[in-house]
């Protein structure tokens, strides 16, 4: 009785240890046979990676099925079969995308027969399938590479699905779902914004940054309902993604990406006169560069990646009288002066400027990777993902409102997060994924001004025009620490025709929120 109560009780568990692992592997599965379709038990197998010399291995069991688990995605791969009295085969030319079971077959020829080679080829859809893997998109690193962005975004690619709705801003709306329904993984540690205030769904998203830069991701996924148990922690969608690493080429890029308001049409709508209006000027650069290559050619390899960006937007707003404005505020130079002017007499306050106002958005990317062959069976990675973002804020300005550019704060925010992990075979028929991750997010907003409070003056204008001074009241205290631990083991243990897998996902999440509205205090007059 003891024993089918603790069967109960670890089969009720269970799902929850195998909650949103992640996959950062592929592998390549299939049979080898005589020509008589006798399986050929005991036959070797080995897979190559051609552009890092990788070498992984395999047995054919008694079914004459052989599995190659925790495979590097990308290729080209090279597939070697033999056995003793039977002539080697070899496959070329093969590529892996993220998560896929790659399924091949083999027929071997005695080696004292001399036959013509004769290749038939077919083409069978299952209808049980292991290589299905459930609805996604694959993006590869040629689509990457060939089709345009403006942002940098992966959130630019996730669109390729019919079911993503994206924006950089929003992030991507993945089965009619708000983008925080979604569950981000990039080398299967979860990259989303735990605390859930950025839109985006992703660290960075409220200094207008990305998590990652687009020139370290080698490939990803946008599954909506993916069969594989690690696979979870969403009712949008899962953005599965990889990075870059080395391998024995030496190989890198410089890159250089820029717009203006040259490269942007006018209105598609005239205005009230007729007139179709140009785009306000801004500018938008990205500078970056990328290198990879060998430390010990077949063993140890390097990556690193960085990329910084610059964008500076001008609030091209005109005040009372002013002349080459599409929108003015119809308050003059005199009455913000003297409003100035009593701050700072009065209370010993500068409340900044009224002149033009231009928002800056900087960040800087670093990310570094390394790759470790211990063994043929062993395969050890090491990598870093620095971002340092900042984009200045709160300053409103439009026909109806009017702020002092001292009521900016500039965002602050910094990611760092570390991931190791150890893919290991075991045997004929055993594998094994372990992976550590801490991942620290550290988010302020910090006024530009002195402490004061926010202040409001209602009604200046002739039409209801209102005029902003101050800290802004949401930014006198504002900060948030996360820290993010992750373990994540997956067992797998391949048995005829199945695989089963078993593992643990645990995940540790602390918040150090200060948030204090008003801190300075909030006030509003009439005149």
């Amino acid at each position: 009785m003891k024993q089918y109560l603790t069967i109960a009780l670890f089969s009720l568990l269970l799902p929850f240890f195998l909650f949103a692992q992640g996959i950062t592997t592929s592998s390549i599965t299939g049979t080898v046979r005589d020509a008589d379709g006798k399986p050929l038990a005991g036959a070797t197998i080995k897979a190559i990676h051609i552009p890092s010399g990788t070498v992984a291995g395999g047995f054919v069991n008694s079914k004459g099925n052989f599995t190659i688990p925790g495979l590097r995605p990308g290729g080209p791969y090279k597939l070697e079969v033999s056995m003793v009295g039977f002539k080697t085969e070899t496959k070329e030319d093969i590529y892996l995308a993220l998560g896929q079971e790659f399924n091949i077959k083999f027929i071997l020829q005695p080696k004292d027969i001399q036959t013509r080679e004769i290749e038939v080829v077919s083409d069978r859809n299952d209808i049980i399938s292991s290589s299905r893997t459930g609805a996604s998109q694959s993006v590869t690193e040629v689509e990457i590479v060939s089709l345009p962005t403006i942002a940098r975004s992966i959130h630019d690619y996730s669109r390729l699905s019919p079911l993503v709705i994206s924006s950089t801003s929003e992030g991507s709306n993945i089965g009619a779902r708000n983008s925080k329904y979604n569950n981000i993984q990039v080398d299967g540690a979860v990259l989303s914004d735990a605390f859930g205030l950025a839109s985006s769904g992703t660290p960075g998203g409220q200094a207008g940054a990305e998590p990652i830069s687009l020139d370290a991701i080698e490939e990803f996924q946008v599954s909506i309902a993916p069969f594989d148990v690690r696979q979870g922690m969403f009712t949008g969608g899962l953005i599965n993604a990889i990075t870059r690493g080395g391998t024995n080429n030496l190989s890198g890029s410089i890159y250089f990406y820029g717009r203006n308001q040259n490269f942007v049409g006018k209105s598609p709508v005239p205005d009230a006169n007729g007139v179709r209006q140009s785009y306000p000027d801004f500018s938008d650069y990205f500078i970056g560069g990328r290198v990879g290559g060998p430390i010990l050619k077949n063993k140890l390899f390097y990556f690193v990646n960085v990329e910084t960006k610059n964008r500076k937007d001008p609030q091209r707003i005109g005040l009372a009288g002013d002349q080459g404005y599409t929108f003015n505020f119809n308050v003059s130079r005199d009455t913000l002066e003297l409003i100035r002017q009593i701050a700072i007499n009065k209370y010993g306050y500068d409340p900044g400027s009224y002149d033009l106002y231009t928002r800056k958005t900087e960040d800087i990317k670093l990310f570094l990777r390394a790759d470790y062959n211990l063994d043929q069976n062993n395969r050890l990675t090491l990598r870093h993902n620095f971002v340092k973002a900042n984009q200045g804020n709160a300053v409103t300005r439009s026909q109806f409102a009017f702020s002092f550019s001292g009521q900016e704060y500039i965002f602050n925010s910094m990611q760092n997060q570390t991931v190791l992990q150890l893919n290991s075979i075991f045997g004929k028929n055993m594998a094994n994924e372990l992976r550590l991750v801490y991942t620290a997010i550290r988010d302020k907003r910090d006024p530009v001004s002195k402490p004061f409070p926010s202040v409001t003056i209602y009604d200046i204008g002739p039409k209801g025009e209102d005029v902003y001074l101050g800290v802004e009241r949401f930014s006198q205290a504002n900060a948030l620490d996360q820290d993010i631990f992750e373990l994540t083991n997956n067992f797998t243990y391949f048995y005829g025709d199945h695989t089963f897998t078993i593992g643990t996902s645990n995940q540790y999440v602390a918040f150090d929120n200060l948030f204090l509205q008003d801190y300075y205090g909030n006030y509003g007059f009439n005149s």
